[in-house]
């Protein structure tokens, strides 16, 4: 027998990778065979992150009323437009054992077997811009009482953002590329705050510093592509065809206001 749950559809920020909820689902259902009452489990899935040595994690957090032995399987989505879609993860059949309260299930999506999938393109833009790749992602959760053999489906779907968020190691990249630089007393440089940074037009300021963002660009191995449309520049980032991030400014005013 199985249930399933009404999809979520969620808008993500992409801000933090490692621990944005996604879903937030409460199961009533007899987990554990009990015939008196309705147990109640709930679950919370965060977006994969990049773990120890780069390994591609995700964790899902539960709470339960009871204890019992299952299965979990996790199948995710990724799609860019329309009803292109591509596999990015999977993980088949892991064991687990659900204990009663607050607790979470860890998946690895780096081990190397045959019941795990990671796509590598996906994997790799999370490597080099620290963060997801752009699109709608629906992810598929598949949970199984061992005991009682009942089944548990959920479905979510959320977006992330096409703009490099916050923390993204390429947009951090733009920011130190144009801090003035200043000589130190030994001769090296240092590079000041961004309040410092003066209040040219944003256009400007970047045109000053393109081929070294470039540069760094091609040094995380991504691919630049810049463009302007109605008074904004935009720098667009791929890793071998797929759409990796976005650098958006107004031209016309202070880049310092916008980094």
């Amino acid at each position: 027998m199985k249930q399933a749950l009404t999809t979520t559809m969620l808008q993500l920020n992409n801000r933090s990778i490692s621990y944005i909820v996604i879903c937030a689902i409460l199961l009533q259902s007899t987990l554990c065979g009990a015939k008196d009452h309705a147990d109640s489990f709930r679950v919370y899935i965060e977006n994969p992150h990049l773990g120890k040595s780069k390994k591609l994690l995700q964790n899902i957090y539960y709470h339960s009323d009871s204890s019992f032995r299952g299965v979990i399987s996790v199948t995710c989505y990724h799609f860019n437009s329309g009803t292109d879609s591509q596999l990015v993860f999977q993980k088949i059949g892991q064991k687990h054992f659900f204990k009663k309260s607050a607790n979470k299930v860890s998946i690895n999506y780096s081990k190397e077997d045959t019941s795990t999938f990671r796509y590598p393109k996906y994997h790799e833009i999370l490597k080099r811009t620290g963060g997801l790749a752009p699109g709608i992602y629906k992810t598929n959760v598949l949970l199984t009482n061992i005991q009682t053999k009942k089944q548990y489906s959920i479905c979510v779907s959320g977006e992330i953002d096409s703009n490099l968020h916050a923390a993204s190691a390429v947009r951090s990249d733009i920011n130190s590329s144009v801090r003035p630089k200043h000589k130190s007393i030994i001769g090296g440089s240092f590079n000041k705050k961004l309040g410092s940074v003066k209040a040219y037009q944003s256009g400007r300021a970047l045109s000053r510093v393109e081929k070294d963002i470039n540069d760094k660009a091609k040094a995380r191995g991504l691919e630049q592509i810049t463009y302007h449309k109605d008074g904004k520049r935009f720098i667009d980032y791929y890793y071998e065809g797929w759409f990796a991030g976005r650098y958006e400014v107004d031209e016309k005013k202070s880049l310092k206001n916008q980094l």
